[in-house]
C-alpha cells in the first residue's frame, strides 16, 4: 500500500511539474510577443519614377532590404513633388531617422533620437522579419506626413511588401513600434524652423539687396530666393548654422580676381564638349530629379549592394548620411544668405557689358561669338546666391560619412549616358555614348562641385569652400551619429 501511495505522489508531482512548465512556457511566449511572427517582405518595387541616370551596376533590386526600398520610394516622391534641395534633405533625414529609430527597438545596443515611449524588444525578436515590418510602417508614416498628396502611393507600396495589418497598439507589434517611432520624429520636427505647415514659405521677410551692390546676388526674371529662412532649421549635429561658417568669397574687383574668375566661366562655356556637358548634366539634379541630397542617397544604396550590407548596416548608414545632408543644407543656405554673392551669369553680363564673347550660344548652336548680355549658363541657374555651392557641400558631407562608415574611399561606380540623352540638347548630345566613372568617393564629390563650374552656375571658390564645409559637417555628423549607435547618446 505504501508503495502505491508513493507512486501516486510521484505521479502527482510530475503532473504539477508539467503544468508549471506549461504555464512558464505560455508566459515566455507572451513576453516574446502576442503577435504572430511577421512575414518576410515581398520583392515589391517602389512606386514612381526612377533615377534620370542609373548606375551601370549595383542599382535597385526587387530583393533589396526595406531600408533601401523605402529610400528609393522617398526619392521617387522627391522626383514627383520637386521640393527645393534643402527641403529634400530634411525629408530624407526624417524618413531615415524614423526608420532608424524603429530599428533600434530590435538592436542590442543602439538607441533612438527620441526616447519617449521607446523600449528595447527581447533578443528573440531581433529578426529580419520584425525589423523589416517596423521599418516599413515607420517609413510610410513619415513619408505620408512629408508628402500627403502621395499617401495612397506609400500605403500601396507598404501593402505590396506584404504588410496589410493595422497597428494594434500593443508594445510587441512591429507596426505599432514603427508608427510610434515616426510619430515621435514628426512631432520633434513639427516646429523646427522649416515652416513645413506653411509650405516651407519664408518666415524672415527676405528681399534682395536694393539697389543691388556690385557683387550682390540678383534674381533672374521670375526668380525668388528659395527657402531663405533655412538657417533657422534645427540641425542634427551642428551647434548652430554658423558652426563651420566659411570665410566668404575671395573674389574682389580691387585685385582683379573677380574679373579673372568671370573670364574662367566664359572659358569653360566656350570649351564645352560632350564630356563636360555630360558631367554638368549628370550632376545637375534639377527639378523632377532626386536632387543633390537624393543623388548621394543613390550612392549610399549602391555601395550597400556592392558591399552586401545588412539591414542593420543600412539603417545606420542612411541615418548618418541623411542627417549629414540635413546639416549641409542648413549650413550652405545660411552661408548663401549671409554673403549673398552674385551668380556667374549676372557677373558675365555686367562685367562684359557692351562686349562680345566666345561662349556656348544655346541648345544646338555650339560655341559662337555673342553679345555678353546674351550669355547663358549651360544648366539652368538656380534661384539662390552663388556662395557656397550647395552641391559641393551636400556631396562632401555625404562622401565623408560613407568613407568613414565603410572604412574606405573606394567607390568604383560608373554611369553611362546614351547617345542623344541630354536634357539640354536632346537628340544631339552626346554624339556617342559617354561613360562617367568615379574611383573614389572623394573623386565623385569633387566632380559634383566642378560640374557646377562646367555648367556656368558657380565660381571656383564657391565650389572649393563648399567642399571644405561639407567635409567638416560630415565628420561632425558621424561623431554624433556614432553616439547613438554605441548607445551612449544623451537621452
Amino acid at each position: 500500500m505504501e508503495r502505491v501511495i508513493v507512486a501516486l505522489r510521484r505521479s502527482a508531482l510530475v503532473v504539477v511539474s508539467v503544468l508549471v512548465l506549461s504555464v512558464a512556457a505560455v508566459a515566455v511566449s507572451t513576453s516574446v510577443g502576442a503577435v504572430e511572427k511577421p512575414p518576410k517582405p515581398k520583392p515589391a518595387t517602389p512606386k514612381g519614377p526612377g533615377p534620370f541616370h542609373p548606375f551601370d551596376s549595383f542599382g535597385s533590386s526587387p530583393n533589396d532590404n526595406v531600408v533601401l526600398k523605402w529610400n528609393d520610394q522617398a526619392l521617387a516622391a522627391i522626383r514627383m513633388v520637386a521640393p527645393p534641395p534643402p527641403v529634400s534633405a530634411r525629408a530624407l533625414a526624417i524618413v531615415n531617422t524614423s526608420m532608424y529609430n524603429a530599428w533600434t527597438a530590435y538592436d542590442a545596443t543602439a538607441v533612438p533620437t527620441q526616447r519617449a515611449g521607446w523600449a528595447r524588444r527581447p533578443a528573440a525578436e531581433r529578426l529580419l522579419e520584425y525589423k523589416s515590418m517596423a521599418i516599413s510602417y515607420a517609413a510610410e508614416r513619415a513619408l505620408s506626413n512629408l508628402f500627403p498628396s502621395l499617401a495612397g502611393t506609400f500605403t500601396g507600396f507598404r501593402t505590396a511588401l506584404g504588410y496589410t495589418t493595422e497597428p494594434t497598439g500593443q508594445p510587441d507589434d512591429p507596426a505599432t513600434i514603427g508608427v510610434q517611432a515616426a510619430d515621435a520624429v514628426i512631432a520633434a520636427r513639427a516646429n523646427d524652423g522649416s515652416n513645413q505647415a506653411g509650405g516651407y514659405a519664408d518666415t524672415t521677410g527676405y528681399t534682395p539687396t536694393t539697389p543691388p551692390g556690385p557683387l550682390s546676388w540678383q534674381p533672374l526674371p521670375g526668380q525668388s530666393f528659395t527657402v531663405p529662412h533655412w538657417q533657422l532649421v534645427t540641425p542634427f549635429a551642428l551647434s548652430s548654422a554658423n558652426q563651420f561658417l566659411p570665410p566668404g568669397p575671395t573674389l574682389k574687383k580691387s585685385d582683379g580676381s573677380y574679373e579673372k574668375a568671370t573670364k574662367a566661366i566664359i572659358s569653360y562655356s566656350a570649351k564645352l564638349d560632350d564630356q563636360t556637358k555630360v558631367r554638368a548634366e549628370y550632376w545637375a539634379d534639377g527639378p523632377r530629379s532626386e536632387q543633390p541630397p537624393g543623388h548621394w542617397t543613390l550612392f549610399a544604396g549602391a555601395i550597400s549592394r556592392k558591399n552586401s550590407q545588412s539591414i542593420d548596416q543600412d539603417a545606420k548608414l542612411n541615418f548618418a548620411v541623411s542627417n549629414a545632408l540635413l546639416d549641409a543644407g542648413i549650413a550652405a543656405w545660411n552661408t548663401k544668405r549671409r554673403y549673398d554673392f552674385i551668380r556667374p551669369v549676372t557677373a558675365v553680363r555686367t562685367t562684359q557689358a557692351g562686349k562680345t564673347i566666345k561662349a556656348w550660344a544655346g541648345p544646338g548652336q555650339g560655341t559662337k561669338v555673342i553679345p555678353a548680355e546674351q550669355f547663358r549658363s549651360y544648366i539652368p541657374t538656380p534661384p539662390f546666391p552663388d556662395y557656397v555651392s550647395g552641391h559641393s557641400t551636400f556631396s562632401a558631407a555625404a562622401a565623408q560619412v560613407i568613407r568613414t562608415f565603410t572604412g574606405s574611399d573606394t567607390l568604383n561606380l560608373t554611369a553611362t549616358f546614351a547617345t542623344g540623352s541630354s536634357f539640354v540638347e536632346p537628340g544631339t548630345v552626346p554624339a556617342a555614348p559617354v561613360q562617367l566613372g568615379w574611383a573614389t568617393f572623394t573623386a565623385a564629390a569633387g566632380e559634383a562641385g566642378l560640374s557646377r563650374e562646367y555648367g556656368g552656375i558657380h565660381f571656383r571658390d564657391a565650389d572649393a569652400h563648399g567642399l571644405n564645409l561639407g567635409r567638416a559637417i560630415g565628420t561632425n555628423t558621424w561623431n554624433k551619429a556614432n553616439t547613438y549607435f554605441q548607445g551612449i547618446a544623451a537621452g
